[in-house]
Protein backbone atom coordinates (compact mmCIF):
# COMPACT_ATOMS: atom_id res chain seq x y z
CA UNK A 1 0.00 0.00 0.00
CA UNK A 2 1.44 3.47 -0.83
CA UNK A 3 0.51 7.05 -1.95
CA UNK A 4 -2.06 7.86 -4.53
CA UNK A 5 -2.97 10.76 -6.47
CA UNK A 6 -5.80 12.13 -8.85
CA UNK A 7 -4.11 14.65 -11.47
CA UNK A 8 -4.63 16.99 -14.41
CA UNK A 9 -1.31 16.48 -16.66
CA UNK A 10 -0.16 17.33 -20.26
CA UNK A 11 0.71 14.87 -22.53
CA UNK A 12 4.42 14.77 -23.90
CA UNK A 13 3.69 13.37 -27.32
CA UNK A 14 0.78 16.76 -27.89
CA UNK A 15 0.54 18.86 -24.91
CA UNK A 16 -3.31 17.96 -24.43
CA UNK A 17 -4.27 18.18 -20.56
CA UNK A 18 -5.63 15.29 -19.65
CA UNK A 19 -8.16 15.33 -16.64
CA UNK A 20 -8.47 12.99 -13.04
CA UNK A 21 -5.54 10.89 -14.27
CA UNK A 22 -4.93 8.56 -11.41
CA UNK A 23 -1.57 7.85 -10.32
CA UNK A 24 -0.73 4.89 -7.70
CA UNK A 25 2.62 3.79 -8.44
CA UNK A 26 2.42 0.78 -6.06
CA UNK A 27 -0.94 -0.30 -7.46
CA UNK A 28 0.73 0.02 -10.60
CA UNK A 29 -0.70 3.26 -12.13
CA UNK A 30 2.25 4.96 -13.54
CA UNK A 31 1.06 5.27 -16.78
CA UNK A 32 -1.79 7.19 -18.74
CA UNK A 33 -3.14 6.98 -22.24
CA UNK A 34 -3.69 10.16 -23.97
CA UNK A 35 -7.52 10.81 -24.85
CA UNK A 36 -6.52 13.02 -27.96
CA UNK A 37 -3.32 11.33 -29.09
CA UNK A 38 -3.90 7.91 -27.86
CA UNK A 39 -0.13 7.79 -26.65
CA UNK A 40 1.13 6.27 -23.35
CA UNK A 41 2.65 8.69 -20.86
CA UNK A 42 4.93 7.54 -17.85
CA UNK A 43 4.76 9.55 -14.71
CA UNK A 44 7.88 10.03 -12.73
CA UNK A 45 8.12 10.18 -9.13
CA UNK A 46 8.41 14.14 -9.49
CA UNK A 47 4.87 14.23 -11.01
CA UNK A 48 6.20 14.92 -14.81
CA UNK A 49 6.01 12.99 -17.68
CA UNK A 50 8.28 10.80 -19.89
CA UNK A 51 7.87 9.23 -23.42
CA UNK A 52 7.77 5.70 -22.56
CA UNK A 53 10.40 5.32 -24.70
CA UNK A 54 12.68 7.09 -22.67
CA UNK A 55 11.37 5.45 -19.44
CA UNK A 56 14.46 3.35 -17.49
CA UNK A 57 13.83 0.84 -14.50
CA UNK A 58 15.14 2.94 -12.43
CA UNK A 59 12.68 6.08 -13.47
CA UNK A 60 9.80 3.20 -12.32
CA UNK A 61 12.06 1.81 -8.97
CA UNK A 62 12.25 5.61 -7.90
CA UNK A 63 8.54 6.08 -8.51
CA UNK A 64 7.20 3.01 -6.30
CA UNK A 65 9.76 3.82 -3.67
CA UNK A 66 8.93 7.14 -3.27
CA UNK A 67 5.50 6.13 -2.78
CA UNK A 68 5.93 3.06 -0.88
CA UNK A 69 5.18 2.81 3.01
CA UNK A 70 4.78 -0.62 3.57
CA UNK A 71 6.98 -2.39 0.81
CA UNK A 72 10.14 -4.13 1.31
CA UNK A 73 13.07 -3.23 -0.94
CA UNK A 74 12.67 -6.78 -2.50
CA UNK A 75 9.38 -6.41 -3.00
CA UNK A 76 9.77 -3.16 -4.59
CA UNK A 77 12.68 -3.94 -6.72
CA UNK A 78 10.34 -6.94 -7.80
CA UNK A 79 6.86 -4.67 -8.62
CA UNK A 80 9.57 -2.21 -10.51
CA UNK A 81 10.94 -4.76 -12.65
CA UNK A 82 7.85 -6.23 -13.51
CA UNK A 83 6.28 -3.34 -14.60
CA UNK A 84 9.17 -2.06 -16.45
CA UNK A 85 9.21 -5.23 -18.50
CA UNK A 86 4.79 -5.38 -19.20
CA UNK A 87 5.12 -1.41 -20.16
CA UNK A 88 8.18 -2.10 -22.49
CA UNK A 89 6.12 -5.28 -24.12
CA UNK A 90 2.60 -3.31 -23.80
CA UNK A 91 4.27 -0.33 -25.86
CA UNK A 92 6.81 -2.49 -28.10
CA UNK A 93 3.23 -3.95 -30.34
CA UNK A 94 2.27 0.01 -30.82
Amino acid sequence: MGDRFEMDIKCIYCGKVNYDIYYAPTSGFLDFTCTECGKSNFITSYLTVKKIKDVTRKDVYMAISDTANMMSKKQIERCARDYFNGLKKRNKKK
